[in-house]
């Protein structure tokens, strides 16, 4: 392509798009007329969209999305080591185990999952030319923690999670504040300190990660802090409400624009994973305060969002009729197809009751051999 040729073609693309944009390793593929000479060149800018060139006669630009389509997929595992592993091992595609996670952040910590731990879930698989390219929404997930199940079931007319009551998944504070780390350490009332080398609290939790994880707030609040000390190193602190505040310790970098007094919202970045103050390595720090008190957040029962709407509690007992009996474990199916088929059994139809034979007063005839 004529130098002047390609001014010309970026000049026409400026309202479209901006080929300063173009970036190496992304895929492109060129079209030629039978005489080589080239035709048009597409742009792969991500799995969806793409970026088509016109290169003969009057040179034009426009943008383009080849179709997605949307599949349903049933995946289910058993915890070995990690969720990661669980969900390759289940054959599923990996970001699954982000969108679970997002599910389940009010209420299961991943950090602290166990071996045996299993889950079961619907999803949306999101599919370009026979190729997965992502996941879509989670319809239904049930999760097994700890010996007990946790079962999440999308509800489009809320656009939220609910249990199988119809209690909101969603509460005030996140489980973790950050999406997939390393518990490092717990909250223990007298730990060795590995730099003071001498025993004391351990008022928080620590989640090992690489430096530069991003670390959120748990819930809506204000921020109270955001400075560099000597020991807590660069760290924030926010209150929620009149009985939590939160604190997180050691970022690498507190985020742009997080400074007292400032509003933040749930899962808002408000930080980088660090190793600032006194630590050892690459972790964040994790206080929650009740009443000023320093607590163990895991074994806080918090507040949730509002159920279901009375008003959309039939629809959703018909979503939830759906989805449910897919979610059970295969032994509960197979108990509750037994007793469906049983209680036919013991209650049979109303055809094959007897009637009352004519000519006997309407009394009921019980004949040879019949009950």
């Amino acid at each position: 392509m004529a130098y002047a040729t390609a001014v010309e073609l970026a000049e026409k693309a400026r309202p479209t798009f901006d080929v300063r944009a173009l970036q190496a390793g992304k895929r492109y593929r060129l079209y030629r007329r039978p005489d080589g000479t080239a035709r048009h060149l597409v742009y792969q800018r991500g799995p969806v969209r793409y970026v088509s060139f016109a290169l003969a006669g009057s040179l034009a630009v426009r943008k383009g999305r080849r179709p997605v389509r949307t599949v349903r997929r049933t995946a289910s595992g058993t915890v070995e080591a990690s969720l990661y592993e669980a969900i390759d091992r289940a054959g599923a595609p990996l970001a699954l185990a982000q969108a679970m996670a997002k599910v389940y952040a009010w209420q299961i910590d991943f950090f602290r999952l166990r071996p045996g731990d299993g889950f079961r879930v619907i999803y949306e698989e999101k599919r370009v030319a026979g190729k997965t390219i992502g996941v879509g929404r989670i319809l239904g997930a049930r999760f097994d923690h700890r010996g007990d199940p946790y079962y999440g079931i999308y509800f489009e007319e809320e656009k939220e999670y609910f249990n199988e009551a119809g209690e909101s998944l969603r509460k005030s504070l996140l489980q973790a504040p950050i999406e997939f780390a390393q518990v490092s350490s717990g909250f223990q009332e007298r730990r060795y300190h590995p730099v003071l080398e001498e025993y004391r609290a351990h008022n928080g939790t620590d989640y090992a990660a690489e430096t530069g994880t991003p670390v959120y707030s748990v819930g809506d609040g204000r921020v109270v802090s955001a400075e560099n000390e000597k020991y807590n190193g660069k760290n924030v602190k926010i209150r929620h409400n009149d009985t939590y505040t939160t604190q997180y310790l050691h970022f690498s970098k507190i985020a742009d624009g997080i400074e007292p007094g400032t509003r933040v919202q749930q899962k808002q970045v408000i930080g980088y994973v660090g190793e600032t103050g006194l630590a050892t390595g690459p972790h964040c720090h994790y206080i929650l305060y009740k009443n000023g008190e320093p607590v163990d957040h895991t074994e806080q029962t918090l507040p949730s969002a509002p159920p279901v709407a009375d008003s959309l509690r039939a629809e959703y007992n018909r979503v939830k009729a759906r989805v449910l009996p897919k979610l059970r474990p295969p032994e509960e199916r197979e108990r509750r197809q037994r007793a469906a088929a049983a209680s036919r059994e013991s209650f049979p139809a109303a055809s094959a009751i007897p009637s009352p034979l004519p000519g006997n007063g309407g009394k009921r005839t019980l004949l040879p051999g019949r009950l």
